[in-house]
């Protein structure tokens, strides 16, 4: 299994696209129905991460299922 502590870590999203911590993300507070966007804080294994929701709340060893990578356009809008 992949360490907390590996700085270097990496998980798949619900896509398969690899992600690390820093990484932006939306995903599923709680696994509900509605999409926050956050960032991954921490990797605890290939398909579990912690994220740190842009509102400020925490959320610990959320599923891959339940994220993907936030994209970005050149305006700030953001889709996944």
């Amino acid at each position: 299994s992949i360490s907390r502590a590996a700085e270097d870590a990496t998980a798949r999203d619900r896509k398969g696209k690899t992600l690390s911590i820093g990484d932006r993300v939306r995903s599923r507070w709680m696994g509900g129905t509605r999409w926050w966007n956050g960032k991954i804080v921490a990797v605890l294994t290939a398909s579990s991460v912690d994220i740190r929701y842009d509102d400020g709340d925490f959320e610990t060893g959320v599923n891959s299922r339940q994220f993907v990578e936030l994209l970005e356009d050149s305006s700030g809008n953001t889709n996944s």
